[in-house]
């Protein structure tokens, strides 16, 4: 905090979740506090805050619990993949955002019994893909236990309303009318903001094309209307930001979205590269640092994938680097 600013709070998280708000007194210089571990790699991270509520630079310690009493977190993968729209024109259609899905899954699933205990998933892609069932597929989210871990992704289309109001389409809406398939922005954010372990939105809802329709919202200020009103406990990153658009390739990795293939390339196959303090562990912030270099090399630039809020959560293990 701010040297000529009296301490007035500690943040302490656990793996990205808040644990402890500690007030401090006024001359207090330490204090104790117990840090309930999970087995396997804790990041126990601690913020301080002055009077007027700047933050101080976060410091962490790993700690590493082979404590058999204690059970690995585990994780639960919401994959949603809208490649086909049933009554769009065929240069509004996708080509691997239903792939891209089923290989976010797969590319967790490989941490299971390493970084996580248990991996489950749900997967809607297509034709399942109705807003509907989306929304009742992403609400069991609050069914997640505290120490649990939630990833949600999704790739189709965004849009805005002229009345201000986001869509995020299912597989029978349109552009010109979201509200008959549309999932309600608003209503997600209701939906994740009552998990009650730490989740991640990996959002990827503005493709080749959209820069000629105003009615599609890009990807970061779909992120950012997340973030309105109430707050919310998930963090977003997005595939791209501004009015770029998220490319998609038929050369890379048999057909991927770039954003995609650099998430799992960077809990998969480059994970020591993506693992830059070398503790042979890939946090959140490593595989976002990861993900917006490699997909800027990529586009040369011309796609820079993008946190949506650098709010102090404290960081994440999601991969373990073998």
């Amino acid at each position: 905090a701010s040297t000529t600013e009296k301490i007035e709070t500690v943040r302490v998280f656990l793996n990205g979740k808040p644990i402890h708000e500690i007030p401090i007194a006024p001359n207090r210089n330490d204090f104790n506090l117990s840090v309930p571990l999970v087995f396997g790699v804790n990041r126990i991270t601690a913020v301080a805050y002055d009077e007027r509520g700047f933050s101080s630079n976060p410091k962490f310690i790993d700690v590493i619990s082979k404590n058999p009493e204690l059970r690995r977190p585990n994780l639960h993968v919401y994959a949603v993949g809208v490649s086909r729209y049933a009554r769009m024109k065929a240069n509004w259609q996708l080509d691997y955002a239903h792939t891209d899905a089923k290989a976010i899954i797969e590319a967790f699933k490989s941490q299971e019994g390493k970084m996580f205990g248990s991996v489950s998933s749900s997967l809607l892609v297509n034709e399942q893909a109705t807003a509907d069932a989306i929304l009742e597929n992403l609400c069991a989210i609050e069914k997640s236990s505290e120490v649990d871990i939630s990833i949600i992704f999704m790739a189709g289309h965004g849009v805005k309303t002229s009345d201000g109001d986001y869509y995020f389409l299912g597989y029978n809406g349109t552009f010109d009318n979201p509200y008959s398939d549309g999932l309600n922005w608003s209503r997600l954010k209701e939906c994740l903001s009552r998990a009650k372990g730490r989740a991640t939105l990996f959002l990827d809802a503005c493709h080749s094309g959209s820069i000629i329709n105003e009615t599609v919202v890009p990807n970061d200020e779909m992120a950012h209307q997340f973030f309105t009103g109430e707050r919310a406990g998930v963090m977003v990153f997005t595939a791209s930001k501004g009015r770029q658009y998220a490319m998609e390739s038929p050369v890379i990795g048999g057909g991927f979205g770039l954003f995609t293939w650099a998430l799992t390339q960077g809990i998969g196959a480059k994970a020591v590269e993506a693992d830059v303090n070398g503790n042979q562990v890939v946090e959140f912030m490593e595989l976002v640092n990861f993900v917006e270099r490699y997909v800027s090399e990529l586009t040369s630039g011309a796609q820079t994938p993008w946190l949506s809020r650098k709010e102090l959560f404290g960081d994440l293990p999601l991969a373990v680097v073998e």
